[in-house]
């Protein structure tokens, strides 16, 4: 499958495709399907968009959205499984020919991304000048990313956001009533918005991580690696927003046991399947779960040593204040933060936020109780090119 974008102009006939698509699935479904929606940009009048049908289906169980695996399969959609970190929603994809054609979302009600699902659909139908600033908006990121498909779908977020943003001040985004002939049932209640990262939700990586995305190089950055073995760690290790895992798996085959956390789904499935390459006692040595990287307190458990290959950078600096205080939490005297970040910034969304030099000798004191091991500038490799970072080794004063 490529992972380079290709966005077209829209298509009269995308309607009609959808109708023929909803009704072979609604045979397929029986009442299981609450709704089946044309979502997505295929879903607006005169908007651009990838060539492929959005298709969104509401049910109202878990046991409904496991019941509609097979029939969707005998259909054509492959079953990615959970969409994000939410068993609740669900993801597949028809591809015909080695092309994707069409792709569900399938939600089980109630769920807040169902509503905002639609109802963004509906103010783009609603509103022709919207939709334009939309396509706009679509064509930006798209050159900025240099059409990366990835990439695409986080960079073009924050303009959703900010739709969705109005949409709830004005009262416009509530309980969507989903109405079957001679169910004459209440509207479902929203669910609480899920928690925001800085710059950066588990939805946004967990769309990009269906794809390759920039970051991922398939080996552990370079200036970590150096790092590592400059100043060798003592397991175990946390590896903090573990991505696909390689730098978990770098540790792993030196001998470290090492567990990697990432609130992304799709991350964390790559990462295992990563790992169940290796030979049998590296393996044993890794493990990946989904959680919350920001607060490894939590976890019940300290650790000889923190990695971060670019997690650091994505959140605002009370965040990693917070973060610190985390670290010196679970760290012992003596126990090593391995740290690799952008040290620029860019003019566009959905990009980490810049990491200085001064910053982190402020952060990482010896009044906060850190000695400086390693600080220096580095390089952030990415698939599109070499990015300026700064790379570190803090240790835990020792006393």
């Amino acid at each position: 499958m490529s992972r380079t974008l290709r966005l077209v102009p829209h298509d009269p006939a995308w309607p009609e495709r959808f109708a023929a698509e909803a009704a072979r699935i609604r045979a397929a479904l029986g009442a299981r399907a609450l709704a089946v929606e044309h979502v997505g940009s295929t879903a607006v009048p005169g908007l651009m968009g990838k060539p492929v049908l959005d298709v969104g289906i509401a049910v109202g169980s878990e046991a409904d959205a496991d019941a509609c695996i097979a029939p969707l399969g005998a259909l054509g959609y492959a079953y990615r499984g959970p969409y994000g970190d939410d068993p609740r929603r669900r993801y597949y994809v028809r591809d015909e020919g080695g092309v994707r054609v069409a792709q569900v979302h399938l939600y089980v009600l109630p769920a807040a991304a169902w509503d905002e699902k639609l109802a963004f659909r509906d103010a783009l139908r609603a509103d022709p000048a919207l939709a334009a600033a939309y396509e706009a908006e679509k064509r930006r990121v798209a050159e900025a990313v240099e059409w990366d498909k990835g990439a695409y779908s986080i960079a073009k977020g924050p303009f959703v956001e900010r739709i969705l943003a109005d949409l709830r001040a004005a009262g416009r985004l509530g309980p969507v009533h989903v109405h079957v002939p001679g169910d004459e049932r209440q509207p479902i209640p929203r669910l609480p918005d899920p928690p925001h990262m800085s710059r950066f939700s588990p939805d946004f990586f967990d769309t990009v991580y269906r794809e390759t995305p920039p970051w991922d190089v398939g080996e552990a950055q370079p200036d970590l690696r150096a790092l590592l073995d400059a100043w060798p760690p003592t397991g175990p290790v946390l590896d903090a927003g573990c991505g696909p895992g390689d730098l978990a798996i770098e540790l792993a085959r030196r001998g470290v046991d090492v567990l990697g956390v990432d609130v992304a789904r799709a991350a964390v499935d790559e990462a295992r399947v990563r790992a169940a390459a290796l030979p049998p006692e590296a393996a044993a040595r890794v493990r990946f779960e989904v959680g919350d990287a920001l607060r490894p307190s939590t976890l019940g458990r300290r650790f000889g040593a923190v990695v971060d290959s670019g997690f650091f950078h994505l959140f605002d600096q009370p965040t990693r204040d917070a973060f610190a205080d985390e670290l010196a939490a679970v760290l012992p005297p003596g126990g090593r933060y391995y740290l690799l970040a952008f040290a620029v910034e860019f003019d566009m969304p959905n990009t980490p936020l810049k990491v200085t030099e001064d910053e982190l000798r402020a952060r990482f004191s010896a009044e906060r109780g850190w000695r400086i091991l390693e600080l220096r500038p580095a390089r952030f490799q990415s698939r599109m090119s070499p990015v300026p970072a700064v790379a570190a080794c803090f240790e835990r004063d020792p006393g």
